[in-house]
């Protein structure tokens, strides 16, 4: 900025996710990410997080549709990925940007809940 100070911003660089595929390679989980993330969060404070992919809708669109989705369910109990892209949509066209995407955010949150006993309650919406 003008004033000369300086930043700092923790960067997760994901490689699971080939550069030309709609979706990560198999067997591989955005979950771990989505912790470190979390975990990152914690340490700072809560501050925004900057997401990129090559296009700007599709891999990042996948990521942040499901990690709100999951952030939401530790929370509410709930999920609702079909309403979050819509909404999101609305200010990023073309977010998630393929069926294959879409899919795979329910798989995401599925695996997640699966994995969270403590989340018995929220297997129902799936």
């Amino acid at each position: 900025d003008e004033s000369g100070s300086s930043k700092q911003c923790c960067l997760f660089h994901y490689q699971e996710w080939p550069a030309d595929a709609s979706r990560p390679k198999p067997g591989s989980s955005l979950v771990n990410l989505f912790e470190s993330v979390v975990k990152n969060q914690s340490k700072t404070g809560n501050k925004p997080i900057v997401v990129i992919c090559n296009d700007g809708v599709g891999c990042s669109g996948t990521f942040l549709t499901a990690y709100s989705q999951i952030e939401r369910a530790k929370t509410e109990g709930v999920s609702d990925i079909f309403q979050f892209i819509r909404k999101a949509r609305s200010q990023r066209p073309g977010l998630v940007d393929c069926l294959d995407q879409y899919i795979y955010c329910h798989e995401i949150i599925a695996d997640f809940a699966e994995d969270m006993s403590q989340y018995d309650n929220f297997k129902r919406y799936i």
